[in-house]
């Protein structure tokens, strides 16, 4: 969890760099398009999020059938949702480009990137549910494994190829981050290919077991407030679109079992004095 953090702050701020090479209206159209691709992601994530901790749940029961059910219901949702917005950013760009800066210069530089922005959207889209898929498998070391050679191998030196050595510019971002989507969506799939959903199951219900929940939904319904009150941060904390979903698991069985295992018992004394756990 940490390492994917360190691996998408750091690949995030050296292409931040890489961008102040080119001059204060680069970064400046990097930073309206950041924040169009925040307010886009805002509406997206939601639905990952809820795939992901209703398949744990699933699969908490032991129920992988539940669970694939509710990936195929989340990706349609997510697929929907992703294609309708890409189109309405496509159609609405230059109003939306507007709220952040009516300088028309920037706002014609971001027009030229527009794209490739929406490509890279909708890539990520994808990438998006399939974080969220294999977080809830507790299969979060894929994710390391993808994000650390699509940062390092792919995006981080595309991110200074293509828009200063090739001088592709501003686009030259996007086509960089575009590339280290895809490849992070492709060794994500290579993961959800080899998943055995019935071993997966058994263990995330062993996992499960051993927590202290006896009502499932009341278990659901404080994990999605633990997500709300994450969701209410601040937008300083995103600087970069890497930074808009990380590889990080969350609230998935195997995790929540280790810290139980950390977590104190109460004892009590039984009838012949002696400290039993409770």
């Amino acid at each position: 969890m940490g390492a994917s953090s360190v691996v998408d702050w750091a690949s995030a701020a050296l292409t931040s760099a890489f961008s102040g090479i080119l001059g204060p209206e680069i970064a400046a159209c990097q930073a309206v398009l950041n924040g169009v691709w925040g307010v886009v992601n805002s509406f997206v994530s939601g639905f990952s999020t809820a795939t992901q901790i209703r398949m744990s749940r699933y699969l908490g029961e032991g129920s992988a059938v539940a669970a694939k059910r509710v990936l195929t219901v989340g990706a349609m949702i997510l697929f929907g949702t992703g294609l309708s917005l890409i189109l309405g950013v496509f159609l609405l760009n230059e109003s939306l480009f507007r709220v952040w800066s009516p300088d028309p210069v920037i706002i014609a530089m971001c027009r030229s990137a527009l794209i490739v922005f929406c490509l890279c959207i909708s890539v990520a889209f994808c990438r998006f549910m399939m974080t969220a898929c294999l977080n809830a498998l507790s299969m979060s070391n894929v994710n390391l494994i993808a994000n650390n050679i699509a940062s390092w191998c792919v995006y981080v030196p595309l991110s200074y190829v293509l828009p200063i050595t090739l001088d592709w510019s501003l686009a030259g971002f996007w086509w960089a981050d575009g590339f280290g989507e895809l490849v992070k969506a492709i060794i994500l799939m290579w993961g959800l290919c080899r998943v055995n959903w019935a071993a997966a199951a058994d263990y995330a219900q062993k996992s499960a077991s051993v927590m202290d929940t006896t009502n499932a939904a009341d278990e659901e319904k404080r994990e999605l407030l633990a997500y709300e009150n994450e969701a209410m941060m601040t937008s300083q904390a995103y600087k970069s679109p890497v930074m808009q979903f990380g590889s990080a698991p969350h609230h998935t069985p195997s995790v929540m079992k280790r810290a139980m295992s950390l977590t104190p018992k109460m004892q009590r004394r039984s009838q012949q004095g002696d400290m039993v756990n409770v």
